[in-house]
């Protein structure tokens, strides 16, 4: 969920509208649902396809709603502190681990330089 309001930015609660009215106006998901053979309004909203899908977009609106802020993170180190640190010249290397670096803090995996500065350390050594 993060991910992908970080993405989307200020078009992500479209995205999810959108996607809801894409789901009610076709009968994709289910081979029982068709509207030619007279499906009511009322008998749809039964249906576990629409049922998951409405679950789903009310747990993504509801982390929009509570979590948002965790988007916009105050970072423990800057790029200039990467490159610093890890002896690194600019590249799009440093965007990818600041990248990873605000997803663990705004999940809370990161919660100081330190643990941060460890996190940069294994993404160094695996990629």
């Amino acid at each position: 969920i993060y991910r992908f309001f970080k993405r989307t930015d200020n078009v992500g609660i479209g995205v999810l509208f959108f996607t809801l009215a894409d789901f009610l106006s076709s009968s994709r998901g289910s081979n029982n649902i068709s509207y030619k053979s007279g499906i009511s309004e009322k008998d749809f909203f039964i249906y576990q396809d629409f049922i998951n899908c409405k679950n789903s977009l009310r747990k993504i609106f509801a982390w929009y709603i509570q979590d948002k802020e965790k988007i916009q993170v105050k970072r423990f180190l800057s790029g200039n502190d990467i490159m610093e640190l890890f002896k690194l010249e600019p590249s799009k290397k440093v965007g990818e681990i600041l990248d990873l670096l605000n997803e663990l803090q705004a999940l809370g995996k990161i919660k100081n330089k330190k643990q941060a500065i460890d996190s940069v350390k294994k993404f160094l050594l695996t990629n």
